[in-house]
């Protein structure tokens, strides 16, 4: 659908062909930019991230409203219920991924979204196969709640990224 978009706005707007594009999120938006990535028809210059979930396995069993969710999300998927949450978890799915930025900001009080077991344990993950990944941690705040400072931080990851695209 995201790929859809785009290319109506590419032809309607007359736009290059490799124009740079910049996949964001925020919690499960976020797990989407980062998987976004690897099967996007245009490969994104940077994907920009807001407490991303990370590893859905995990996050299957991180609040009791989830399962329902993440169930009707890969419904109709082949395989386990294991294997299909497998392929939308950017966790997994690292060797797919293309080499471009990867900015992830996250709350270090979340408590939606377990900093250890998705942002820390992915980027950690990235930095492992020499991706171009960082993590900045924004102290005192809650899921999603950055800070002012975070929110511009956000925004010129997107920016920088479309000019240096």
């Amino acid at each position: 659908f995201t790929d859809e978009i785009i290319d109506v706005l590419v032809k309607e707007y007359n736009l290059p062909e490799d124009i740079p594009i910049v996949s964001s999120g925020r919690s499960m938006g976020g797990q989407c930019s980062l998987v976004y990535t690897a099967y996007a028809k245009r490969t994104p210059v940077a994907c920009v991230s807001d407490c991303p979930v990370c590893d859905t396995g995990f996050h299957f069993t991180e609040r009791s409203e989830i399962p329902r969710t993440l169930y009707s999300a890969v419904w109709g998927e082949e395989g386990t219920l294991e294997e299909a949450l497998a392929r939308i978890s950017p966790l997994h799915i690292i060797d797919k991924m293309p080499r471009v930025k990867y900015r992830i900001i996250h709350c270090d009080k979340d408590e939606s979204v377990n900093i250890d077991a998705h942002s820390r344990k992915f980027v950690a993950a990235l930095l492992e196969r020499s991706y171009d990944a960082t993590l900045d941690i924004v102290e005192g705040r809650g899921h999603c709640n950055l800070s002012l400072d975070a929110k511009r931080k956000f925004a010129k990851y997107i920016t920088e990224s479309i000019d240096n695209g």
